[in-house]
Formats: structure tokens, sequence, C-alpha cells
């Protein structure tokens, strides 16, 4: 609850209850209701001077239960109980109406399951309705009231579940954002003007040596290492491996694919449309005149290329 508390939206809701009783005030209880039939507002929501009575009997009869029957008013207002009562109510309705502002809903379906499984209403390890009843009527409280006060109860779980739910967050960025917002540099500067520096002068030989061992790390340089590889490459050794005739074949059988070509034939075609212009174009073409001056010349077609097959 201390981790839900300081959430924004519990700070709204602490608030508007601790404003409801600064405005209202609880003083009437200790005199009597009166004639006044509301004895506090919340909101738009009314709390009836009848119903802060009857949960004030029930108290009382709680309280005798467990004190004695010599357990009166005069007791209850000295043990702040009437204070008390009111304010749960005015609590409770606080949380329900926020509840219901949020949309949250109970179904009979819960409250039911919610009943059933109370293990204050069962007999011989089941639910029993006439234990339901009895426990009830010991307390002083109806079915529909006990079940409507079941219903904002739970409404009301559901609301406060969300504000004072225990949400961790990951180290890392705890402590992330704690450096970040807590997290302070402190910073010193000296100034010292070039008219502060006197002369260095020239060092002897004897300061140069001494001051050389002193400090030999650095002017002495990083230490190396020699290198040598042998670098062996296939078009290096190819000319030295000999491979036998049969693997060659073996070889190129396997891969004979790679290596055939289809045959290819180049036709050069002359079409004409009579049998004696054909004949005579042949004999042209036997008697050694070119194919090209018999074509463009004999049958008519233009020069350039012909019909390749």
């Amino acid at each position: 609850m201390r981790k839900g508390a300081k959430s924004f939206l519990a700070f709204i809701l602490f608030g508007l209850l601790i404003l409801s009783f600064a405005v209202w005030g609880i003083g009437d209880i200790f005199r009597g209701a009166g004639a006044d039939p509301v004895i506090a507002e919340v909101g738009s929501v009314e709390i009836a001077t009848v119903r802060f009575q009857r949960a004030l009997q029930v108290e009382l009869q709680r309280l005798q239960a467990r004190l004695g029957p010599n357990v009166d008013q005069a007791q209850l207002r000295r043990l702040g109980v009437p204070r008390r009562v009111l304010a749960s109510m005015i609590n409770e309705t606080l949380f329900s109406l926020g509840a219901h502002g949020m949309g949250i809903a109970v179904s009979d379906q819960v409250i039911s399951r919610a009943i059933r499984a109370d293990t204050s209403f069962h007999r011989r390890g089941r639910f029993d309705r006439a234990t339901y009843r009895a426990a009830l009527s010991n307390a002083g409280l109806s079915e529909r009231g006990y079940e409507e006060s079941l219903r904002r109860d739970s409404a009301q779980r559901h609301l406060t579940g969300a504000i004072t739910a225990d949400q961790s967050v990951p180290k890392s960025l705890l402590n992330a954002l704690y450096r970040y917002r807590n997290e302070r540099r402190v910073a010193r500067v000296l100034f010292i003007p070039t008219s502060a520096i006197a002369a260095v002068g020239t060092p002897d030989t004897g300061a140069l040596i001494a001051f050389h061992k002193k400090h030999a790390r650095r002017f002495t340089a990083p230490e190396y290492r020699k290198l040598t590889a042998a670098i062996l490459r296939p078009r290096d050794l190819a000319a030295e491996i000999e491979v036998p005739e049969d693997k060659l074949r073996t070889a190129y059988e396997d891969r004979k694919a790679e290596f055939d070509e289809p045959e290819r034939r180049k036709m050069d075609q002359i079409l004409v449309g009579e049998e004696a212009l054909a004949k005579k174009i042949h004999a042209a073409l036997r008697s050694g005149r070119s194919f090209k001056s018999v074509a463009t010349g004999m049958a008519g077609h233009k020069d350039g290329p012909l019909a390749l097959g």
C-alpha cells in the first residue's frame, strides 16, 4: 500500500476522501443524526442516516459478541467507532464512484462463485444455502444487501489493485535513472599564466641520462616479431601435378555434356514459284556464278540478307 499510495491516482482518491471530511464533517454522529436524512455526500451519492445507523448497529453487535453485552453507544463514541464506520462508508462510496467511472463492473456469476467459494457457508465440504442464510441473519444482513456489498468490494479491489500493484523496475534501469538524476560532478580549474613560467634552462648530459633511465619506457620502441609464411596456391602447384590418362578419360566421360557442342549447318535459300526458273538458277550456280548475283539478278531478291536455315 505504501508503494501504491505514491501514485498520482492514489493522491487524487485520498484527496477526495479528505475533502469530504473537511466539507461535511462528522460531528452530527456524536449528537445523534437529528432530522437530517443524509449524513454525508460523496460526489452525487448521498449516504443516508438510516444506512449509517444500520451499519453502526451491525458494528455494535459485532463488538458485543466479542467484548460482551455491556458495550453501549457511549463506549462506541469513546472508541471512535462511529467515526471509523462513517469513514469506511465514505471511502467505499468514493472507490465505488471511481470504479463506476472507469467502467468496472462485476457480473452475477462472479458474485455467485465468490459466495460458493467462501468456506464460511459450507457444510460437509459443500456450499449450503441454509448455512449461508443463517450466517447472514446472525450478522444482521440480508442476502441482497450482502451480495451488493460483495459486488462493491470486488469492484473496489479491482480499482485499488491497479493502484497498489507491486510493479518492479529492472535494476539496470533503476540505477541508470538514479545516476541521471542524482549524479554530481565537481570540476577544479587551475589557471597558470605564461608569465609565471620561468626559463627551463638547458640540461647537462648527466641529467639527460638520468631522465632517460627513469622514463625508459617512453623512449623505447615496441617489440616486433618476424614471421615467415609459406603460401600454397592451386595454380602454383598445377604444373607439378600429373593426372593419369585413365582418370582424365573418366572425368571427361562424366562431364561430356559440358564439352560437346551440337553440329550446325548454314543454308542459303532462293525461293521461286516456277520450276523452269528454278532449273535456270540451278544451272547458273553450277556454272560458277555467285549465289548473291543469281539471287538478285535471276530470282528478283533484293540486295540484303537472304533466308537462312
